[in-house]
């Protein structure tokens, strides 16, 4: 079994989170609320990563990973709210919605990667 520490997307979501609390560290001013579901959405994503590798089905896996992708959108929804609220910049925002279209892209392949094959057609 692969190890969650040899992905590069784990590696990934590990720099995006310490980026979200080196944020929220530094700008006290964003609301409680914003600065609390960033900074959870942005760990969740690494920790389904790891905890889905752990399982032992590809089924397991894949939940996992998808609930790791869905972190990853919710993260994009906050960004986008904060830029609009002129919170974070937008240089700020669209540097972090690419490494997060990045994130969800190769969650996206593992996820595929770990689906059953449909049935073949009888002929």
């Amino acid at each position: 079994m692969k190890s969650y520490k040899t992905l590069h997307v784990y590696r990934y979501a590990v720099d995006f989170n310490v980026q979200v609390i080196n944020l929220i560290q530094q700008q006290r001013e964003l609301p409680f609320s914003h600065r609390d579901q960033l900074s959870r959405a942005s760990l969740s994503i690494a920790l389904n990563i790891a905890e889905g590798m752990g399982r032992n089905t590809p089924k397991d896996q894949s939940h996992f990973l998808t609930i790791s992708r869905g972190s990853t959108y919710e993260c994009m929804a906050l960004i986008e709210i904060l830029t609009h609220a002129q919170m974070i910049s937008s240089t700020q925002s669209a540097r972090w919605t690419a490494q997060l279209e990045s994130i969800s892209k190769i969650l996206y392949t593992l996820i595929q990667k770990r689906q059953p094959l449909p049935p073949s057609i009888p002929k």
